[in-house]
């Protein structure tokens, strides 16, 4: 395992050193992706700054693409953000420039912060790059004090999810497995919800929230501009609004999804989340 860890700090330091769209091109089709992924979170953000009993605490976990998650929660104005990678290059540039305000190099596995001691932990699509996913799981869940936030891809199998991996298959020319490898080395682990279930079943006293989340990508498309129009940026939004239609038929299933997971007395957090329609899974615990 020592040897899958050393192996991701150097796929990061040699492969992760493009800053990114979010930074320099802001109106990009790229950008525009990512931020509506984390636009899910939006009434989550606003329940965290209105709340007086919180501290108002966030920590972006895996968020070595320059801090651009940290970024985004100081652009939704929250101050008290620290992000985190497992490399210090990017973090502390990003911080030079002032993209950031804080940051700390930490291993998911085995994060430096006291029990409850942080508000949120955002993770976005840096769970799957973790080589032991439910471990750094647990670590999440013994530092947050309020909610995990997952953002990640989603195992949800519908009738036509062949037809889309075949779409796939002719638009990037990789295979059908469900069995992928990343160039790190890393398994690409997709959240299933049954698997989910299971572990925080185990774990015990905890809730989540799920919603999905369909996109779209096509690498030569992501530096067109997406409030112009244009091909790459109509073709974008056809294809993604395609999926939403057959995902809410469920024909299709989400190819993203962003899970929140939170004690299960806290029923403000709760009401918000189904208020933002996202679905509601109650876990069971053990009462002897």
């Amino acid at each position: 395992m020592k040897n899958k860890i050393e192996t991701q700090i150097q796929f990061e330091k040699d492969k992760m050193n493009e800053i990114p769209l979010h930074y320099t091109m802001p109106e990009s089709i790229d950008n525009w992706r990512h931020t509506r992924m984390l636009d899910s979170i939006s009434g989550i953000i606003n329940f965290s700054k209105n709340q007086e009993n919180l501290s108002n605490t966030w920590v972006t976990l895996g968020d070595g693409r320059y801090g651009d998650n940290a970024n985004y929660l100081h652009e939704k104005g929250l101050t008290d953000v620290i992000a985190t990678s497992i490399t210090e290059k990017n973090l502390k540039y990003a911080k030079d420039q002032n993209y950031i305000k804080s940051y700390k190099v930490e291993n998911a596995e085995n994060l430096s912060f006291e029990d409850k001691s942080i508000d949120f932990v955002l993770c976005k699509e840096s769970y799957h790059h973790f080589p032991r996913p439910s471990i750094a799981l647990y670590e999440m869940m013994r530092v947050a004090n309020q909610a995990i936030i997952l953002i990640e891809p989603y195992d949800d199998n519908k009738i036509l999810n062949f037809f889309k991996k075949f779409v796939k298959y002719l638009i990037r020319g990789k295979g059908n497995s469900d069995l992928v490898f990343e160039p790190s080395g890393n398994f690409l682990y997709r959240i299933s919800i049954k698997e989910f279930k299971k572990t925080l079943t185990a774990m015990g006293g905890y809730n989540f929230a799920l919603k999905g989340i369909n996109d779209f990508y096509i690498s030569k498309f992501e530096k067109k501009n997406s409030k112009t129009f244009n091909f790459a940026n109509l073709i974008t939004k056809f294809a993604i609004n395609f999926q939403n239609i057959l995902s809410k038929l469920r024909l299709l299933g989400f190819g993203l999804c962003t899970i929140i997971i939170y004690e299960k007395n806290n029923e403000k957090l709760e009401n918000l989340l189904k208020k933002d329609g996202f679905k509601i899974f109650t876990i069971p615990q053990f009462e002897g």
